[in-house]
């Protein structure tokens, strides 16, 4: 643990020192903030501290489903199943309202049978663009969703590409694109050239998002910030990088580092419940702005709400800026919560994380 005065220091952040000074504690001594001291600065940093003082409040009395989103996921294939369900199991326990869920036909046994509260439905993807049972069958949820997620699990085979891209062309909502869902949303960006002004996020490892800047992974991993900041200024996107230290870089050029998880994370399938829990969260928050009111009790989510945000992240991005840290804070502190609830950082499945998402205690006792 390392403890600091007023800000937390760019230089906590860079390569090599998260494993040198630990969680980051910064001790108030009422200095002014940067906006106040006229100060422009393009890092800012959402510690565990600024959610546990800005906690989820409880939710209205007069709310329904339809108040808290609707997620639309497209995920999964052959040999990759579990990603899917724990995608959708993920944004379920995050808060989401309504979830679909629609895999390949090829899986879609296994994850219905294997999930209750989603609603899963299967889809062609070998004959997508012509088939009734593919981009036809999809079309009407295009507009249902407040926003899709796709990616988790849905490999590089070719037809699993070409559907992957016809169902970003297809559709306007705002989009999360992970592991190979984010090369079609590369390819879906570079063939687009008049495409609106759309929401795309991308979530890769460091690993894969060298592969999508096609930059030698030792230079990512020297410089991340820099191929980060100029992937998503060159193609107009969100990039979510992730490794052992997070950070979200915005198409404008600012750097947001959300709260550090446990090393639990280290574990195949992490990635997909990080992946439901943003779509949760964000469907969420684009929704009351969309509705012009909130589900939540004490103003969360209202216009008051935002005016906490640093003012340049206000504005027009302010439901996906909340959208995309909150979902990250609460798949962090769940990360915490699994490790200390197993007694052991090694032996934490990632649908343990699901499970915990958003409880302050473990439910099961």
């Amino acid at each position: 643990c390392t403890v600091t005065f007023g800000h937390p220091k760019a230089g906590f952040y860079r390569k090599k020192a998260g494993a040198l000074i630990g969680e980051v504690v910064v001790g108030e001594i009422e200095l002014a903030s940067p906006e106040e001291a006229g100060i422009t600065t393009n890092e800012f940093v959402f510690p565990h501290a600024f959610y546990k003082d800005n906690p989820i409040p409880p939710r209205k009395h007069d709310v329904h489903k339809g108040d808290f989103g609707r997620v639309l996921i497209i995920a999964g294939s052959h040999g990759y199943s579990g990603a899917a369900k724990m995608c959708a199991t993920s944004a379920s326990r995050a808060g989401a309202g309504l979830v679909k869920l629609y895999v390949p036909a090829e899986v879609y046994v296994p994850v219905a049978s294997g999930l209750t509260e989603v609603m899963v439905a299967s889809y062609d993807s070998k004959n997508f663009a012509q088939s009734t049972g593919g981009l036809a069958k999809l079309q009407g949820e295009f507009s249902w969703a407040d926003f899709i997620a796709l990616g988790s699990g849905l490999s590089l085979r070719e037809d699993m590409q070409d559907s992957a891209y016809s169902i970003i062309a297809n559709s306007d909502a705002p989009l999360l694109a992970d592991a190979e869902g984010c090369f079609a949303a590369k390819r879906w960006l570079f063939l687009t050239e008049n495409r609106p002004n759309r929401f795309v996020l991308m979530t890769p490892h460091i690993v894969e998002f060298s592969r999508l800047a096609d930059v030698p992974l030792a230079e990512v991993a020297s410089l991340p910030e820099e191929h980060a900041r100029k992937f998503a200024a060159d193609w107009k996107c969100w990039v979510l990088l992730k490794s052992s230290s997070t950070f979200l870089a915005t198409p404008w050029g600012d750097i947001l580092r959300p709260p550090t998880g446990s090393p639990a994370l280290a574990k195949g399938g992490s990635g997909d419940i990080l992946a439901g829990a943003i779509a949760a969260r964000t469907a969420i928050a684009v929704r009351a702005a969309k509705l012009k009111r909130t589900p939540y009790a004490q103003g969360y989510l209202a216009a008051g709400y935002y005016a906490g945000l640093p003012a340049q992240l206000q504005g027009a991005h302010q439901a996906y800026v909340e959208g995309v840290m909150r979902g990250y804070a609460v798949f962090a502190e769940a990360s915490r919560n699994a490790a200390r609830l197993a007694g052991s950082e090694e032996s934490v499945f990632a649908s343990e994380i699901a499970e915990l998402l958003n409880v302050e205690t473990d439910w099961r006792n």
